[in-house]
């Protein structure tokens, strides 16, 4: 998995306790990336992952719009977000004679 750089950190602070608060339902997340931004991941595997503590999971709601160059999801939880995608790179080992 290779990022696009676009990374985000959504949180929500109760305005009395200033503690941090989840939705009590899915909310909808579209963000919009640009060719550009994409470079070599492909493109049909964009999708929005969040930070378990350890490792990405992606998003089971998230969907990628090749047309409109978004990515949506609807989450039932606050995070850190990456967009992340597969690359076709391929990396030979140097060899040093």
């Amino acid at each position: 998995m290779e990022g696009i750089g676009h990374a985000y950190q959504v949180v929500t602070k109760d305005t009395v306790t200033g503690q941090p608060v989840e939705p009590g339902q899915a909310y909808d997340v579209t963000i919009q990336y640009s060719e550009e931004d994409r470079g070599a991941v492909i493109e049909s595997t964009l999708a929005l992952y969040y930070w378990n503590g350890s490792q990405w999971v992606r998003e089971p709601t998230s969907s990628v719009d090749t047309t409109a160059n978004t990515i949506t999801a609807s989450p039932t939880h606050f995070s850190t977000w990456a967009i992340l995608g597969e690359t076709r790179r391929i990396y030979l080992p140097l060899t040093v004679r």
